[in-house]
């Protein structure tokens, strides 16, 4: 386990209409958990990275606006942020 002070990781995100492309950088502990929630705090996808660094989710049939979004590692919370779809 990555002790808590080497746990910066960094997302960058490409969106297309029907995708969105998630790059992650940093000291990456696998699994890694993303949740994408919407405002009223439901989960509408959620995503196990086995390998890798990169995943893809479809969001066609999200509604537009913003979403949180959260990464972890097991019980460690490593990245939130907000995405405008």
């Amino acid at each position: 386990m990555i002790p808590k002070s080497q746990n910066k990781i960094s997302v960058s995100v490409s969106a297309s209409e029907q995708f969105m492309l998630f790059i992650v950088n940093g000291q990456i502990q696998l699994p890694l958990r993303f949740d994408l929630i919407n405002l009223d705090g439901l989960k509408v996808r959620s995503i196990e990275l086995a390998y890798g660094n990169e995943f893809i989710i479809p969001i066609e049939d999200l509604e537009g606006g913003e979403y949180l979004f959260a990464m972890s590692a097991g019980n460690n919370l490593l990245h939130t942020g907000v995405i405008n779809i």
